[in-house]
């Protein structure tokens, strides 16, 4: 959570020092907000509720998170979103929790090597085991945050830089899209002879009355 708050306020950073305004937040409209929110809602369960929770639960919450990113791809950043968490659910899944590298745990400062001896992993992680698979994807950076030690994956990393790219773009307006730029560009396509930038139909097209005389 450390790091995704870190995330969020670089992407407001950059956005401001692009040009962005706060208004422009209010002008994006999200598709599946609803899935999104239980997946938040599953998230929190896990991490503050029973701590014998099944993995299928959190395999669900990932899911709806990964479903409203790909309904929002049109969304710059989104699509960072989308691999960074379908990588963890990827691992998770294969393992039926995500696997944590000891050596991270102990470089990053999480617990010492006489506090790990003893301690027990719970919730979604758990210490990497003989049997585990696509360990590369697991947890086994050490990131550390001034008071916030904590050990990433991969997944995480590209979830962070899609987060701050959601947020950077958030903040400047919608692009307009095709239909709409060939709406406005339709008065300046023809000048009229009076130079005043809009179509004269009865000046281009001859009367019924004059072709008939012809």
């Amino acid at each position: 959570m450390g790091i995704t708050i870190v995330a969020i306020g670089a992407g407001l950073l950059i956005g401001f020092l692009t040009g962005g305004r706060i208004r422009h937040l209010g002008e994006r409209s999200f598709r599946l907000s609803i899935v999104f929110a239980v997946g938040v809602a599953l998230q929190l369960l896990i991490t503050y509720g029973p701590r014998d929770l099944p993995v299928a639960v959190l395999l669900l919450s990932y899911t709806c998170i990964v479903t409203f990113a790909v309904a929002n791809l049109d969304l710059k950043g989104m699509g960072l979103i989308a691999i960074g968490i379908g990588l963890n659910f990827i691992v998770i899944a294969a393992n039926r929790g995500m696997p944590v590298d000891p050596k991270a745990i102990r470089t990053a400062g999480v617990y010492s090597d006489a506090e790990l001896r003893h301690k027990v992993i719970e919730g979604k992680r758990h210490l990497q085991r003989p049997g585990d698979h696509l360990l590369w994807l697991s947890d086994i950076i050490p990131a550390s945050l001034p008071g916030y030690p904590q050990v990433v994956s991969f997944g995480d990393l590209i979830l962070y830089f899609g987060v701050a790219d959601l947020m950077a773009n958030l903040l400047h307006p919608p692009r307009r899209g095709p239909v709409g730029q060939a709406r406005l560009a339709t008065p300046y396509t023809s000048e009229s002879d009076d130079g005043d930038g809009w179509s004269n139909d009865e000046g281009d097209e001859p009367s019924n009355t004059e072709a008939s005389s012809r």
